[in-house]
């Protein structure tokens, strides 16, 4: 029996188009199925291929169609639309189309929802491709997770840096704070989790050239509030992992309420726009940490 996938489905798999079609149709047929012909049309190729040979005698072949049908093709074609993979899939880069398929995963279902099956489809591969590289479901929100750390431990480290001063350098890093969370809203959440706890406590990070300060995000707040402390612009006899954690707590607290809608509910009801209402917030931290050397 012939499986003819319509004009332009080939799309995403120009690297090996003969094995993804394969692993494309076993994904959408209710069980491996042999004696399948899979036959791809496409304006740059045509293609045939052979799942196997032999048809076993329990297998209707007169419902495949019912299954490998318009609906399973669109559906398909949907979960891999360009805007929400990207760049093309390439075999030798499966971990990372995985891990940009993740992404939307989690986006459009929440960590509670994840599905290794439709993160496959996302990615154009078999349901069994992600254990290549991932110990299930909680291995690969845990990639994401220290993927997510070593971006967000990243982007404090750059807002540090143009500090000119060490009350400078902390307002800054609560000013990217809020930005890096307003940019990644689902991986910011998961990080930060109970989920993401569990799971980067079970899976440790398996990029061999980051090493673990790299990943530690939370050093990068605690010097700079020791050096706040050295200039006396924040009492130095106090404990500065202590005060670092009281700082991490206003902003991720103002983090998490704004991604929740309060802030804006509240700002709104004061008659301030979203804009207006993160600056009175965030000058109000400045003097509220930082007391008199905020002006300076």
């Amino acid at each position: 029996m012939d499986i003819h996938l319509p004009q332009g489905a080939g799309a995403h798999s120009r690297a090996d188009p003969i094995e993804s079609f394969r692993e494309r149709a076993q994904v959408f047929l209710p069980r491996p199925v042999c004696g399948v012909r899979v036959s791809v049309q496409d304006k740059d190729f045509h293609a045939t291929s052979h799942i196997a040979s032999d048809i076993p005698a329990d297998v209707d072949t007169g419902n495949i169609t019912h299954h490998v049908d318009d609906v399973n093709i669109n559906r398909y074609n949907r979960l891999m639309r360009p805007d929400a993979l990207g760049d093309t899939y390439h075999r030798k880069d499966l971990k990372r189309t995985l891990m940009r398929a993740v992404r939307v995963e989690l986006r459009e279902f929440g960590a509670d929802f994840v599905s290794l099956r439709r993160i496959a489809a996302r990615a154009g591969v078999s349901h069994a491709a992600p254990y290549r590289h991932f110990k299930g479901k909680d291995g690969m929100l845990a990639a994401l997770c220290w993927e997510g750390q070593a971006e967000f431990t990243a982007c404090l480290r750059q807002a540090r840096k143009g500090g000119k001063s060490p009350a400078d350098r902390l307002f800054r890093l609560g000013t990217a704070y809020l930005e890096f969370a307003g940019k990644n809203p689902e991986v910011f959440q998961l990080m930060f989790s109970e989920t993401g706890k569990r799971v980067m406590s079970a899976h440790h990070p398996d990029d061999a050239t980051k090493s673990p300060s790299e990943y530690d995000s939370f050093e990068v707040l605690e010097s700079t509030v020791k050096e706040c402390q050295s200039a006396g612009i924040l009492d130095p006899h106090e404990e500065s992992g202590a005060l670092a954690m009281l700082i991490w707590s206003f902003i991720h607290g103002f983090a998490h309420i704004r991604r929740e809608g309060f802030a804006s509910f509240m700002g709104a009801s004061r008659g301030l726009d979203d804009e207006t209402t993160e600056r009175l917030v965030m000058r109000a931290f400045r003097g509220l940490i930082l007391g008199d050397s905020a002006r300076r």
